[in-house]
């Protein structure tokens, strides 16, 4: 398939069992950054039923086994000390309510593809005649989700993220031969990934970028109140923002990113007009802010510090406030948000492309 093609259709990308499983559910902070990037493709996460099946079956069991693991070592907390603590965990129907639960927070990128028999069929013909993925050995699920990527790849650009060596050449770096010539012929683009870190470097390099320019602006007019008052204790008022430094993450919130900014800009002296002199300053605010994607708004931000410098009249720097907050946030209307715990940096298109042609090189 020509690039020009594949640049005009939408992303679609497929978690083998085992990525899903890696990922706890894409609750991790590669997880969290492989949703932002989803996103910003204007693409979704395809899950086949055959996988789907799978993941709820293996979570379920990869949380039972870490119960079981804290249980035994709490019998050793009891046998040193003399007493149990008290610590509730969850039970199996538990695990399985929260998995449940994940993929409905998931539900606006997610679609799901069921079983059909033309599917089932051709999988089978695929264990039959021993093609990939199932060229050393029968592996009917394998062939299952190689079919339901073919039926993706008519009208989508398909990622399948898999640590199965079937679906490779030696080495996890090109498609199976077999498979790679059923993509020339059916005119299919599909690309394999052996795990989502090796996915998110294909996908940054071109996503489309934040306006980080404008999101410095959204910040200072969320912290202008403090800053305003802050300088206006110090007799200036503010002229204009200068420079603004945002970086932004990814965060366990599909729709909120967590930003950290620092944010110069220019002063006026206010008290011009009555002592005559012209005292020019410049600000500094920093802090953390969260930013709402589909609103596009900045929901809250919290300045950390605020520094404020000026020249006296011999022209030499005069620190006139370094302020320091600890704990003063400001928020958009409702219940203040709860604290995001997840941070995966968000890397722009240019740091990616420079990181892999040094990783190449």
């Amino acid at each position: 398939m020509t690039d020009a093609r594949v640049q005009h259709m939408p992303v679609s990308v497929v978690l083998d069992t085992n990525q899903w499983r890696a990922q706890y559910g894409l609750r991790s902070q590669l997880g969290a950054a492989l949703l932002f990037l989803v996103r910003q493709h204007g693409g979704h996460l395809a899950l086949p039923e055959v996988v789907e099946s799978e993941v709820v079956k293996h979570l379920v069991a990869e949380g039972c086994k870490a119960v079981a693991q804290i249980e035994g070592q709490l019998r050793i907390v009891q046998n040193l000390s003399g007493s149990m603590p008290t610590v509730t965990l969850p039970s199996r129907p538990q695990f399985e309510e929260a998995i449940s639960a994940r993929f409905l927070e998931l539900d606006d990128l997610l679609v799901r593809i069921p079983l059909d028999v033309d599917q089932s069929r051709k999988a089978l013909d695929r264990v039959n005649v021993g093609a990939s993925p199932s060229r050393k050995k029968e592996q009917f699920k394998d062939s299952m989700l190689w079919e339901a990527c073919r039926v993706l790849a008519l009208d989508h650009e398909v990622h399948l993220v898999t640590d199965d060596q079937a679906f490779f050449e030696q080495g996890y770096t090109t498609l199976a031969a077999d498979l790679e010539e059923e993509c020339q012929r059916d005119g299919a683009s599909i690309r394999a990934h052996r795990d989502v870190a090796h996915l998110l470097d294909y996908l940054r390099e071109s996503a489309p970028q934040l306006d980080y320019p404008r999101l410095g602006k959204l910040v200072l007019e969320m912290v202008s109140d403090a800053v305003n008052q802050a300088c206006d204790d110090k007799g200036f008022a503010v002229d204009a923002l200068s420079n603004s430094s945002v970086q932004a993450f990814a965060t366990e919130q599909l729709d909120r990113l967590a930003l950290t900014f620092e944010i110069d800009g220019s002063l006026t002296d206010r008290m011009l007009s009555e002592q005559g002199t012209d005292r020019r300053g410049v600000f500094t605010v920093a802090g953390e802010a969260t930013y709402d994607v589909k609103s596009q708004k900045v929901s809250t931000a919290t300045p950390g510090r605020i520094g404020i410098t000026h020249m006296d009249d011999n022209g030499n720097p005069v620190i006139g406030g370094n302020l320091l907050f600890a704990s003063m946030t400001a928020w958009l209307g409702g219940e203040p948000p709860k604290p995001l715990q997840i941070r995966a940096p968000i890397v722009d298109a240019a740091a990616a492309r420079a990181a892999r042609t040094r990783s190449q090189s």
